[in-house]
């Protein structure tokens, strides 16, 4: 059967030794340092994608802060031009109470003018009738038919100075 020599056991046990070495040196050697080059490179990987998710943090964190600035901008040109807004409406309504009131004062000025002329036109018609009814009198005695007769002429005179007053 199988005979185990001393010297082919001392011979195994060398050729083993041997072949570990060898193997250790041609490929454990390289195949360790494939896998901590792996290794290496999964953690400058990692350490790469943990920087960028940091950076990618603080630039949404950036957009966020100017985001909410320009909303605050925003909302501050919006009232102020509100209030701009509101300051010109209230400007243009005192501008125009303004104006109302000088107009109002004209016109009561214009009709207190025109109150006052036809006052003394009225002042002068009146006097010419009186005139003319005096003069007629004077003149002679009147009847009830000659009474009519000046009445008529006194109102006939006065359309008469009437309309040479309006021509």
């Amino acid at each position: 059967m199988l005979d185990f020599l001393p010297e082919s056991i001392l011979f195994i046990f060398v050729n083993i030794i041997l072949i570990y070495l060898l193997l250790r040196w041609l490929l454990f050697k390289p195949v360790n340092k494939m896998l901590d080059d792996r290794s290496q490179r999964i953690k400058r990987d990692i350490e790469v994608a943990e920087n960028k998710r940091k950076e990618a943090e603080q630039t949404q964190k950036e957009f966020e802060q100017k985001m909410a600035k320009a909303s605050e901008e925003a909302q501050a040109i919006i009232d102020k031009a509100v209030k701009k807004g509101q300051e010109k409406q209230e400007e243009l309504i005192e501008e125009g109470k303004k104006e109302q009131s000088k107009l109002l004062k004209r016109a009561k000025q214009e009709i207190e003018l025109e109150r006052s002329k036809a006052v003394s036109q009225l002042k002068d018609e009146i006097s010419t009738m009186s005139l003319m009814v005096a003069e007629k009198i004077v003149k002679h005695s009147m009847t009830a038919e000659e009474s009519n007769k000046l009445v008529s002429e006194v109102i006939e005179g006065m359309e008469d100075a009437y309309e040479q007053d309006n021509s």
